[in-house]
């Protein structure tokens, strides 16, 4: 009868043992960053709203206006060091609540790609328009979705003069890529382009300059179109306008009727706009419009890191005492023709 009882008595305890590593082991894999997704297709412009479980400051995103995937890089601000680097290339999938024809989101992916920074890739059915807005709060942004115009709106109102379409740009001798580097392997190529993708994300346009142009020095390669289109980008963050115009003219040119024409021509019209000056009563136009102040803001984070050991034969040994510092700020200016961030 005693040797019964303690049977079942070790059973119960091997249970609650279980039971407690079951309700632990969450605690030790990769948490999850995405809670929920709302979809809003209600309004006259369709909202994505991605909900989080834990701050994430926005940084920037890719492409900047239409495309069939969209790239969302995030900075923790209030990463656990300790957790965050067991987590590297972890991943988290969440499909959305409902099919939506104005909404057409496929999934969002999370993934973690350092031990402070992150990316959620928004993938859809089809090419959208939309707009990025993070939120106040940091736990959650919205993905305005632009429906398409008819074409009665698109030609403008009654009685105003239709906008024409600017001829194609004619390739010249000035807009033609010359190599000056001899013929690498494609691999290699690659990795350079990943390198600037990485100096772009952390706002370091002067290096994705220098890296972007390497790879239009190589003969002709499979990542030219591309590294001709970020060379634009990165110049025109980096404040060369004049600079960005042309590379932006230089891809229209050589590549009219490629998947990124659209989306270079737009840039390129928004840059020609910002640098056209209004014209004065006197001229008879209309008076220029009153820019707005600038927004500042930031974050700024602080994380002590200690590691100890203790054996029973040194004792107690300190391997590691540091402070890390994190400062973010960013300076956004925006009008009704224009977005400066």
């Amino acid at each position: 009868m005693s040797h019964y009882v303690s049977h079942s008595h070790g059973r119960g305890l091997y249970g609650a043992l279980l039971f407690l590593l079951l309700a632990m082991a969450p605690l030790t894999g990769f948490a999850t960053v995405i809670d929920h997704i709302e979809i809003n297709d209600k309004k006259a412009t369709p909202q994505l709203r991605i909900n989080f479980t834990i701050p994430l400051q926005y940084l920037n995103h890719t492409p900047e206006k239409f495309g069939d995937s969209l790239e969302i890089q995030f900075q923790n601000v209030s990463v656990n060091l300790f957790s965050a680097e067991s987590a590297l290339n972890e991943q988290q999938i969440i499909n959305p609540p409902r099919a939506s024809e104005a909404v057409p989101i496929i999934d969002a992916r999370y993934e973690q790609r350092s031990a402070a920074r992150g990316v959620i890739i928004i993938r859809f059915t089809h090419k959208v328009r939309y707009t990025v807005q993070p939120g106040s709060d940091r736990c959650h942004i919205i993905i305005s979705i632009i429906p398409d115009k008819p074409a009665a709106e698109a030609g403008g109102l009654p009685g105003e003069t239709p906008v024409l379409a600017k001829p194609p740009l004619e390739p010249d001798a000035s807009m033609e890529i010359i190599p000056t580097l001899p013929a690498v392997p494609d691999e290699q190529i690659a990795a350079i382009m990943e390198d600037a993708r990485q100096a772009v994300a952390t706002e370091d346009y002067s290096r994705a300059i220098q890296l972007y142009t390497k790879v239009l020095q190589y003969p002709d390669n499979p990542y030219r179109q591309d590294a001709l289109e970020f060379l634009g980008v990165a110049r025109e963050h980096k404040g060369q306008l004049a600079h960005a115009v042309k590379q932006y003219e230089r891809y229209l040119a050589l590549y009219p009727d490629s998947e990124g024409a659209e989306r270079v021509e737009q840039r390129l019209v928004g840059l020609t706009t910002l640098t056209d000056k209004p014209r004065s009563l006197a001229e008879g136009g209309a008076v220029g419009e009153k820019a707005s102040p600038w927004e500042v803001f930031g974050s700024f984070s602080q994380f002590y890191r200690r590691d100890e050991n203790t054996t029973d034969e040194n004792g107690d040994l300190l391997t590691q005492s540091s402070l890390a510092n994190d400062l973010d700020v960013s300076a956004r200016r925006r009008t009704d023709n224009y977005d400066i961030q």
